[in-house]
């Protein structure tokens, strides 16, 4: 037996890998054959009973237990095989287990098959006399060896142990996202039972078959019954799709789950997918190639329509993209390589539409696909359940893709997707009159390329590719969605090809010349040919589509006289796809595509719920405000001091600077030698010379909107463009207010299209607290509450104490007492400054010793400047009340103080607006000063009509978040609970409210981080945001604040109390101390920015904890730890301190405490340990508190765990008392994972 042992190990599979080896299928029946088997019988006889018949032993195993028979002589038991042989034990009934002496009857232990077709008495008797040892030599590993799985093309299910040894040999590529696990691996072909002819086919090498195994993953924010129910929804669908039999639909081998884990098998796509596919240039475009490509888009749109309209129920796919379309060589086209058959693959999101969308209210709940191919319908409010027709849109985003790759190769498809804006979709979302995500249009940048592509002279109409890119276009790439039909139409089956293998008999493949209808179908009582008008405003369903994409190959096969080309041709130089700086880099206004009305917008604004948490900005002109504000304004207040026409180069005069493709170049050098008789490259030498760009270096200018940027079109804007009512067309009816400027009309009235993509806005800015300026402040306001409403019209609230300013004839002002408790109706300001340092500024104050003088009246001129400056805004904007924190809070009342800094949340939400003294460096410095000087230079078009470009000044973020008053801690919080800000900036002033920024020079500024502490009811917006996105912003916010100057530190709890506050409420959480209980370890896990924090020693009321970044003076960040990429501790290895009774020991005051348990730290000075106060000593040694541990490298000596470090402090009852010292990245084999003994406190 020795020498047979030795032949099976020399035919096992991965035969050194002792986890993994197995014996395969036909080396199995090799082995153990009716000859070898009786020979060896014969030669081990003596160990057999005399009354046993070798010949029928023999038959039994060869024909019912080869498998058993293999086990028995590899764990050298070969004579037992008399015992599996009396009770009729066969390979049927294996795997086997051994069940604890705990799980047993008679505490013994026993076996049981893990079939349950077996007879269990008979399997308990075959191992009855069988050692503890032998079963589990038997059943613990020896048994896989010879068990490794066979699947079957006609079964799809499979459910195995967990210790089953699947027949993988070779594993090639790997690829990780948040819910599955793709790897190539090649299955022996004796464990795949297949067909030869299978459709698609699964590639095969010299081993075996390349197959791709998805296993899927739970990511941490799903929950066990949902995953689940997801892996069933998944494989019902697609063994649903695998019974169409669809050659460009992808037929998974086999669905199986391996213990827990769930997984699937697929054919191995040689060629990747569709996007590694387009990584190489396509081939020349003959009339062959052209036909393969069209095949493959064609069977693309049969595959929908299959999907969409099978027997089976109305399928949608849900994340149809390049990277889900692969790419499978084409066995029967081996003269032509490079050419392949396009598989629609990965239905994970695909659901079932048993029934018409439209008779089915609710919103569609599943998972969302992938950003860039989203239909608008997926961020727009959901009203009614998803349509199908959101494939329609995705599989329009491919086609275009495909169409750009093959007219301007790789380099061209990856120019079109790095100029794609608004988040790399195909189309953006436009805010309504109050700020709602309500509509959608095409993205400007998608149009451009499709207006380039219709003048590409490969592309005229009445070919293939003109007609493809009409259909893309006009029914394809639709916004409205529209009416589902009534009628559900079946499947064609006379028009089914597609891939360039027909599926019938008949392997060769001819393209069939079929008879194609119109197809007629009901919308809403008419009915409408597919072809004509009544619906083309709605987007296509899958019937159209295909049945268009038929007739365009039809019509290009045919020998007919209405045969079309594939393309046109041209002697001409090839086009390279659109300008760089073409027309798209403003939102055209001059043309309209396909009765598609184009935005006047200069640029777009995203939605919310997709924009990128950046610091990047978004401008657009805020024409409404400026047609209000322009309106009778006395023009010769904001024109450049300079009268007349800049002096300009010869290079500059010749600039069409009006047009929105304008574009230039020169170097810093040559700006600067032209700079002394041309005032353009003045401005633009000073411009430049803040930016490290070599002297010789040549710089790119172009137009971005109404703005000249250079170097990159997202790059800052270096200068504005602005013209006049005069010679704007949105201005005909301001010509009654032509002004006469020194005996010059400053320019032509009426409208010259030339200035069409300049806003409005001030050459010269006006004086801060002007007429022009209080108009403008004004106009803000009116805005805001006739269009966004972030001030209710129900707010009572009136703050404890106000400043009357009503009576502005009086010179005086008095402070309105006695409101606390009470709802007063009154509108009021409040007043967000900078107190100053007290050696430069007086503190003006309301004390216990003074209040009632102050009661009296306050002469303004007794006022700091600052506050004077808020009095006169307050009284130019026609406002009764003005709060300011050190009159209305009596600054030397403890109680008083207390008391009126929990109300700031209201004081701040509940005013009309905030005023933010933002140039204002204390008391004394005043608001209202005179703005920078701005240089300007003021150009005319051929007509005469005037112009200006003036210094970029549109800097919200430096100006306002980086300024000054912003990096005082108070004022974050003043800025997130006011619904509205006007910032009074050393540049101009700001607007901030629920939508948007405004900008004093007629300009509107969105960013998503702004956004969040600009939401007038902060911070409802996140409510729609993810859990990672929402993570995110406060992790931000709480970033930001640690930075900020407070002039009292123990102020740092209180100082975002009321922020923290309406965070809580928004979250639906408990918390308190910058940690959220929905967050808790992600919000544990925050370390220094610099080089040290300072523990603060006392606060104001109750101890802030030492696991709160709040007890600490110094800037925090968060750790880096992946979402989804941690498994944190559950609450019975470290419990919330929220969820604690703190209240059982009075002696901590109340302080909070988190409870764990501790491990010791195998090396304390690691670099993985990140010390709050790296140069403080310790008398014991630190230990940690496990808050997390990295899903990668499970189980594995150098697998991560997030750590707490603690020290010890004391022990109060029994109980260890600890602090916390810092955070620790610690590897498995730097933390002791014993006996943890009792939990902790961490106080």
């Amino acid at each position: 037996m020795k020498l047979f042992r030795r032949k099976i190990k020399a035919s096992m599979e991965l035969k050194d890998d002792s986890n993994s080896c197995f014996l395969a299928e036909s080396k199995l029946n090799e082995l153990i054959c009716e000859s070898t088997v009786t020979k060896l019988l014969d030669e081990h006889g003596s160990k057999l009973s005399t009354h046993t018949d070798i010949s029928k032993l023999s038959a039994f195993i060869c024909k019912r237990a080869k498998r058993v028979f293999a086990i028995l002589v590899w764990i050298e038991r070969e004579h037992r095989i008399e015992e599996f042989y009396d009770n009729n034990f066969t390979d049927e009934w294996l795997p086997i287990r051994a069940k604890s002496p705990d799980d047993s009857d008679d505490g013994d232990c026993e076996v049981e098959s893990l079939n349950p077709e077996s007879k269990q008495e008979a399997v308990r008797a075959t191992f009855s006399k069988w050692s503890e040892g032998d079963i589990d030599n038997f059943c613990d590993n020896n048994q896989w060896k010879f068990l490794a799985p066979v699947f079957h093309e006609k079964q799809f299910r499979y459910e195995f142990h967990e210790k089953s040894r699947m027949p993988f040999l070779n594993r090639g590529d790997q690829k990780k996202t948040n819910f599955s696990f793709v790897e190539e691996w090649t299955m022996h072909s004796d464990h795949l039972q297949i067909r030869a002819n299978s459709t698609i086919g699964i590639p095969s090498n010299a081993k075996g078959y390349r197959v791709a195994v998805k296993e899927l993953k739970r990511s941490q924010f799903v929950s066990h019954a949902d995953f689940i129910k997801n892996a069933e929804a998944e494989a019902q669908a697609l063994e649903t799709i695998r019974d169409l039999r669809h050659p460009h639909l992808i037929k998974a081998t086999a669905y199986y789950k391996l213990g827990p884990k769930h997984y699937f098998i697929f054919p191995w796509a040689e060629s990747g997918n569709l996007w590694d596919f387009w990584e190489k240039d396509p081939q020349p475009l003959d009339s062959g190639y052209l036909k393969w490509v069209f095949t493959q888009l064609l069977g693309l749109a049969w595959a929908i329509r299959e999907l969409h309209h099978s027997d089976e129920g109305a399928w949608r796919h849900g994340d149809l993209k390049p990277e889900n379309i692969m790419c499978f060589d084409d066995k029967s086209n081996v003269k032509n390589s490079g050419r392949c058959i396009l598989v629609i693959a990965d239905v994970g999101l695909a659901r079932v539409h048993a029934m018409a969308t439209d008779n089915r209210p609710d919103p569609t709940s599943t998972q969302s696909g992938t950003v860039m191919y989203w239909p608008p319908e997926r961020e727009l409010p959901q009203q009614q359940a998803r349509t199908r027709r959101y494939d329609i849109w995705s599989l329009g985003c491919i086609y275009l893709e495909f169409l750009i790759w093959l007219l301007y190769g790789t380099s061209g498809l990856r120019r079109f997707r790095t100029e794609l804006r608004g988040n790399n979709k195909f189309y953006v979302i436009q805010p309504n009159q109050a700020g709602q995500m309500e509509s959608a249009r095409v993205n400007e940048d998608v149009q451009k390329w499709m207006d380039s592509i219709k003048k590409d002279p490969r592309c005229p109409q009445n070919t293939a590719l003109g007609r493809l890119l009409n259909l893309i276009e006009t029914r394809l790439l639709v916004v409205k969605v529209g009416p589902v039909p009534s009628s559900n139409p079946a499947p064609s089956t006379k028009s089914q090809y597609g891939t360039g293998l027909d599926v019938s008999s008949n392997p060769s493949f001819e393209i069939p010349l079929l008879q194609v209808r119109a197809p007629t179908v009901q919308f809403n009582g008419t009915l409408s040919a597919s072809g004509g008008n009544s619906s083309d405003e709605f987007r296509a369903y899958a019937l159209e589509m295909h049945e268009t994409m038929e007739h365009i190959v039809k019509s290009a096969t045919s020998s007919g006289n209405t045969r079309i080309e594939w393309m046109g041709k041209s002697d001409k130089p090839l086009p390279e796809g659109p300008k760089k700086f073409g027309d798209s880099l403003t939102a055209p206004q001059a043309s309209a595509v396909a009765g598609r009305s184009r935005s006047k917008d200069l640029v777009y604004f995203t939605d919310r719920f997709s924009q990128t948490l950046d610091d990047n900005w978004e401008y657009t002109p805020d024409s409404d405000s400026a047609r209000e504000v322009f309106a009778g304004l006395d023009l010769p207040t904001i024109l450049p001091p300079k009268k007349g026409i800049s002096r300009l180069c010869q290079r500059c005069s010749s600039l069409h600077l009006w047009s929105s493709r304008c574009s230039f170049s020169d170097t810093p050098a040559g700006l600067a030698e032209k700079s002394e008789h041309c005032a353009l490259c003045q401005l633009l030498s000073r411009r430049l010379a803040g930016h490290s760009i070599a002297k010789h270096e040549t710089v790119q200018f172009f137009r971005v909107g109404s703005y000249l940027t250079f170097g990159d079109r997202q790059g800052q804007p270096i200068l504005s463009l602005y013209t006049l009512p005069g010679a704007h067309p949105f201005y005909l009816h301001l010509s009654s207010h032509r002004t006469i400027v020194n005996g010059t009309d400053p320019g032509p009235q009426g409208s010259d299209p030339l200035l069409s993509s300049i806003q409005i806005g001030f050459p010269r800015m006006p004086d801060a607290g002007s007429p022009t300026h209080i108009k403008v402040l004004a106009e803000w306001i009116r805005s805001c509450d006739n269009k966004h409403h972030c001030y209710p019209r129900d707010v009572g609230f009136l703050p404890t104490r106000v400043l009357d300013v009503s009576d502005s004839g009086s010179g005086t002002v008095s402070l309105f007492c006695d409101t606390r408790g009470h709802t007063n109706p009154g509108k009021y300001l409040a007043l967000s400054h900078q107190w100053g340092s007290p050696l430069q500024h007086k503190k003006f104050c309301t004390y216990k010793s003074n209040i009632d003088k102050l009661k009296q009246g306050i002469k303004v001129s007794d006022l700091p400047r600052t506050f004077q400056d808020a009095v006169s805004i307050t009284r130019d904007l026609g406002i009764q009340y003005l709060w300011i924190d050190s009159l209305c809070i009596i600054q030397d009342d403890e109680n008083d103080w207390d008391m009126e800094s929990k109300l700031m949340e209201q004081v701040f939400s509940s005013a009309y607006a905030t005023i933010a003294a933002s140039c204002a460096s204390g008391t004394d410095a005043g608001f209202l000063k005179a703005y920078t000087e701005r240089q300007c230079v003021t150009v005319e078009t051929g007509s005469g009509a005037r112009y200006y470009l003036c210094d970029a000044i549109d800097d919200f973020s430096l100006h306002v978040e980086q300024g000054e008053l912003n990096k005082r801690g108070w004022v974050l919080q003043e800025r997130a609970l006011s619904r509205r800000t006007i910032y009074f900036t050393g540049t101009q002033s700001y607007w901030e409210c629920g939508g948007g920024v405004r900008c004093e020079t007629m300009t509107q500024m969105k960013n998503q981080k702004a956004s969040f502490l600009g939401d007038a009811n902060f911070p409802k917006s996140v409510e729609d945001y993810v859990k990672g996105k929402k993570i995110k912003l406060y992790q931000d916010l709480y970033e930001r604040y640690s930075h900020l100057a407070l002039s009292y530190n123990t102020d740092r709890p209180i100082a975002i109390k009321g922020l923290e506050t309406r965070l809580i409420r928004t979250f639906e959480t408990i918390g308190g101390y910058g940690i959220f209980e929905k967050y808790l370890h992600r919000g544990l896990m925050w370390q220094r920015s610099g080089d040290t924090l300072k523990r603060i020693t006392s606060f104001r009321g109750e101890r802030v904890p030492s696991w709160s970044w709040m007890a600490y003076d110094g800037g925090i960040k968060y750790m880096d730890i992946p979402l989804g990429g941690a498994i944190w501790a559950e609450d019975k290895d470290m419990t919330s301190p929220f969820k604690v009774n703190n209240e059982d020991n009075p002696e901590d005051g109340g302080e909070k405490r988190l409870e764990a348990w501790v491990c010791d730290i195998v090396e304390p000075q690691s670099r993985q340990l990140i010390m709050d106060e790296p140069g403080r000593s310790f008398a014991q040694p630190l230990r940690c508190v496990i808050v997390g541990r990295s899903n990668q490298a499970e189980g594995e000596e150098n697998q991560i765990h997030y750590t707490i470090i603690v020290s010890f402090v004391t022990r109060k009852e029994g109980v260890e008392v600890y602090e916390r010292a810092g955070v620790g990245f610690l590897e498995k084999r730097h933390i002791v994972l014993g006996d943890r003994g009792a939990k902790v406190h961490v106080q």
